[in-house]
């Protein structure tokens, strides 16, 4: 399993609403991906990133063909306008059950 986490920051705050319904658009466009969840932050201390979205998949590959496909690239260009910054992380996970 790989996990793919991002967290942004956004230039205005009305654009919570755009970014957290596009990337939905993206969820069943390959197979591989068993988790999606896009959350906007409730309160935060200035500096704090908006929206964060968490995906997970079988393998590496399946991210990677998620992130190569038109459709998904389309929705990463149209958001990428939205954010002064963006923090992301892939990892594997050995187990489902592996927890800290």
């Amino acid at each position: 399993m790989t996990q793919h986490i991002e967290m942004r920051a956004l230039k205005n705050s009305p654009d919570v609403n755009s970014v957290k319904a596009q990337p939905g658009s993206c969820l069943n466009m390959v197979p591989g991906r068993v988790a999606f969840e896009v959350a906007t932050r409730t309160a935060a201390p200035a500096g704090s990133c908006d929206v964060v979205l968490y995906s997970k998949f079988v393998s590496v590959i399946a991210l990677v063909a998620c992130q190569m496909h038109p459709h998904h690239q389309a929705v990463a260009a149209a958001l990428g306008v939205l954010r002064p910054s963006r923090v992301d992380m892939d990892y594997a996970v050995q187990s489902p059950f592996q927890h800290l």
